[in-house]
């Protein structure tokens, strides 16, 4: 059963994650549960854009306390449909697209 994510729940991910850090209209929404080719399509009350790990750490610890599933996507280009949530609006959509800075490179093992 897909059990839609609980309004209490998408109120405290808004809060953990502040005013820049999450989608919850469906025009915005529609790129992230459309696979890029439309051969899968998903549903989801709420895309989670954190911008630290700390926040990605806060979605994370929400969702495990209300049992709330995450899709995690970076670009969105798989070719399997693996990054579109499920039908339903059971699952947080958690994009890693607003983390874009480059902490460390390591040259020497690429």
């Amino acid at each position: 059963m897909n059990t839609p994510v609980a309004s209490a729940v998408i109120e405290r991910l808004k809060e953990a994650l502040g005013p820049r850090g999450w989608l919850d209209e469906p025009a915005a929404i529609a790129p992230h549960v459309t696979e890029w080719r439309e051969r899968w399509v998903g549903e989801t009350p709420l895309v989670a854009r954190p911008a630290s790990t700390e926040q990605v750490a806060r979605v994370v610890k929400i969702c495990a306390d209300s049992g709330t599933a995450i899709v995690p996507q970076s670009g969105n280009t798989g070719l399997v449909g693996g990054a579109v949530p499920p039908a339903g609006g059971g699952a947080i959509v958690l994009s890693l697209t607003r983390m874009t800075r480059l902490r460390a490179l390591d040259a020497a093992n690429f």
